[in-house]
C-alpha cells in the first residue's frame, strides 16, 4: 500500500508541474513530499531549463545538486521569505542569488552581497562576470537610479553611513530585492561583522529578503545567529556538510618546534607527486606564514598584503604559475579555486569551524 500511495503522489506532482508549466511557465511550485530518508522537491520544468541555460548546458540532463539547492533557488526567486542555507563547502550556495537575479527579478531589482573579506570580493566579481550579470563594487557614485543588478560590498564599507543611506534609499524606492550575507557564521564569530548587523537590522523588520549562506554553522549556534540578524521565522535549509571527496590525515609532533620541519617534510613528498596540482598550507600566525614560506620557497599570503597583492597571488595560483601558498585564515573562507588537491595545517586550527572552512578549499573541481 505505501508503494501505491507514493506512486500516486508522484503522478499527481508530475501532473501539477506540467499544468503549471503549460499555463504559468514562470511560476514556481514548492510541493514537498517526505518518504523514508529521501526528500523530493517538485519544481517547474521551466526552472530546470533556466538551470541548464545558466550553466550553458541546454538539452542536458543536468539537475540541482540536491533538494536544498532546488528549494533555495525557488525561495530566492519568490523574493519574499528570508532564508538560512547551511550546506557543504563547494556545494553551490551562491546559485540561488545568481539565478534569481538573472531569470526572475525585475530588471530594476538590486541584490546586495555582503562579504566578510576583501579576498572574497574579487572572486564574486569574477563569478558575476562569468554569469553575465550586471554588477559593481559599491562606491559612493552608485545611486538607486544607476545601480546595477548586483552590488558587492565588504564589511568595512557596509557599516559606513553613505552605504547605509544608499540601502535605505533603495528600500524606499522598492528596488532592493534581497541582501545576501556570505559566510554568515562569521556574524557571531568576528567583531568586524557585528556592526554590520547593527546598521542593517532594520531590513528584517520591513520585510526585505535576507539570505544567510554558510557551511559551518553548528545547530547550537543557529538561534544566536538569527537573533543577531533579527530574523524570527526564516526558512532554514540545512544539508549534510561533510565532503565525501576529502580524506584526512593527522600527523603528531612532540612539540611546537617540530611543526615547521614536519610540514616541510610533507610538502617535499607532495609537491612532485603525480596527482598533486595545487597546495594550500594554513598557518596560525603571520609570522609562521612568513617563516614557512621562506623555508619552502613559496609565496606567503595574509591580509596585511592588501587586496591588490592578494588578488595577484590568487590569479597566479589559479593559472598554475604558483603551485603552493602559505596562508593565514584569510584564504580559509570563500576561496574557490579548482585543482587544490592538498590542504596542510601547520599546527592545530583554532577550532572545528575554522578547520572545516580551511579543508573545504580542496576538492572543488
Amino acid at each position: 500500500m505505501p508503494t501505491v500511495i507514493n506512486s500516486i503522489q508522484r503522478c499527481v506532482q508530475q501532473s501539477h508541474a506540467s499544468v503549471v508549466h503549460l499555463f504559468a511557465p514562470n511560476k514556481l511550485t514548492a510541493e514537498t513530499t517526505y518518504g523514508g530518508n529521501s526528500t523530493c522537491i517538485q519544481v517547474s520544468p521551466r526552472l530546470i531549463d533556466h538551470l541548464r541555460h545558466f550553466f550553458n548546458a541546454p538539452g542536458s540532463t543536468m539537475g540541482f545538486t540536491d533538494h536544498n539547492q532546488a528549494q533555495a533557488v525557488q525561495i530566492a526567486a519568490h523574493g519574499k521569505d528570508s532564508l538560512l542555507l547551511v550546506t557543504a563547502t563547494g556545494s553551490g550556495k551562491t546559485l540561488p542569488g545568481f539565478m534569481a537575479s538573472r531569470y526572475f527579478d525585475l530588471s530594476t531589482a538590486v541584490t546586495v552581497y555582503i562579504v566578510p573579506y576583501n579576498a572574497m570580493h574579487g572572486q564574486y566579481l569574477k563569478r558575476l562576470e562569468e554569469a553575465g550579470l550586471s554588477h559593481s563594487t559599491w562606491h559612493q557614485g552608485i545611486t538607486p537610479e544607476n545601480a546595477p543588478q548586483n552590488i558587492i560590498v565588504t564589511c568595512d564599507s557596509s557599516i559606513m553611513s553613505p552605504f547605509v543611506d544608499f540601502i535605505r534609499e533603495l528600500t524606499a524606492c522598492k528596488r532592493l530585492a534581497r541582501v545576501i550575507f556570505d559566510e554568515a557564521h562569521l556574524i557571531i564569530r568576528q567583531d568586524n561583522f557585528r556592526p554590520v548587523m547593527q546598521k542593517l537590522r532594520f531590513l528584517s523588520q520591513i520585510g526585505v529578503q535576507i539570505i544567510l549562506l554558510t557551511a559551518t554553522l553548528p545547530v547550537a549556534l543557529q538561534p544566536k545567529l538569527l537573533e543577531y540578524v533579527g530574523l524570527t521565522a526564516p526558512i532554514v535549509l540545512r544539508g549534510s556538510t561533510p565532503r565525501p571527496n576529502i580524506s584526512y590525515r593527522i600527523l603528531r609532533v612532540k612539540d611546537a618546534g617540530e611543526v615547521i620541519p614536519k610540514v616541510a617534510q610533507v610538502f617535499s613528498s607532495l609537491k612532485n607527486a603525480p596527482d598533486t596540482k595545487r597546495i594550500l598550507i594554513f598557518c596560525s600566525t603571520i609570522n609562521q606564514t612568513q617563516l614557512l614560506a621562506r623555508k619552502l620557497d613559496i609565496e606567503p599570503c595574509f591580509a596585511g598584503l592588501g587586496s591588490p597583492a592578494i588578488e595577484d597571488l590568487l590569479s597566479r595560483f589559479r593559472r598554475g604559475e604558483i603551485q603552493a601558498l602559505a596562508t593565514t585564515c584569510v584564504l580559509g573562507v570563500g576561496l574557490h579555486v579548482s585543482g587544490v588537491t592538498h590542504v596542510i595545517h601547520a599546527g592545530n586550527p583554532r577550532d572545528i569551524i575554522e578547520f572545516a572552512q580551511d579543508t573545504g578549499r580542496a576538492g572543488r573541481d
